[in-house]
C-alpha cells in the first residue's frame, strides 16, 4: 500500500529534526522527535522537551486543467514540563519560546530528502503558548508548516 503524501511529509519532517537533535550541531535545548496521530503524553514522560509531528490538513485547487496545487499541512508541537515559577521560570520559558524558533527557521532552511517536488511554502506559530497547558505545568507551543506540491500528491 502506498503511504499518504501527508504522511510521507511527516514522516520526512520528523526524519530531518530526528537528525538534527542527534547531529553534530543540534537545536541548544535538548529534544525527543516523534511521529504520531494522537500525540498525548503523561507529565512525566515531558522532562525532556518533546517535538511531535502530527500530519493535519491538506488543500488542493486546481492549478490548470490537468493539474493539483495541493497545500500539506503539518503540525510541529514542542511540550515541556515546566518546572520553576517566577523569573526562573521565565528564564525557561524563553529559552522553550527561543527552542520553537530555532525548529522554525531549520525548517524553513531545510528541504525534505527524496522529495523533490516538495516545497515548504510558510509556518504559522499558533498558539504560541498554550495558557492552558502552563496553568497545567506544561509548555506547548505549536507550529503548523506548510508544504506545497504541485500536480499530484495524495
Amino acid at each position: 500500500m502506498t503511504m499518504p503524501a501527508i504522511v510521507t511529509i511527516g514522516r520526512a519532517v520528523t526524519q530531518i529534526l530526528t537528525d538534527k537533535a542527534a547531529g553534530g550541531t543540534p537545536f541548544a535545548t535538548a529534544v525527543v522527535v516523534k511521529f504520531a496521530y494522537l500525540p498525548v503524553y503523561e507529565l512525566a514522560d515531558l522532562t525532556t522537551a518533546v517535538l511531535t509531528v502530527v500530519p493535519k490538513a491538506l488543500e488542493s485547487e486546481l492549478a490548470s486543467r490537468i493539474g493539483l496545487d495541493r497545500h500539506f499541512h503539518i503540525d510541529v508541537a514542542l511540550q515541556c514540563k515546566t518546572t520553576a515559577d517566577g523569573a526562573e521560570a521565565d528564564g525557561q520559558l524563553d529559552t522553550l519560546m527561543a527552542l520553537v524558533g530555532a525548529v522554525d527557521d531549520f525548517i524553513r532552511a531545510t528541504s525534505l530528502p527524496d522529495l523533490d517536488d516538495v516545497t515548504w511554502v510558510g509556518s504559522t506559530n499558533n498558539p504560541i503558548y498554550s495558557v492552558e497547558h502552563l496553568r497545567k505545568g506544561v509548555f506547548t507551543s505549536v507550529l503548523t508548516l506548510t508544504y506545497r506540491v504541485i500536480g499530484g500528491g495524495s
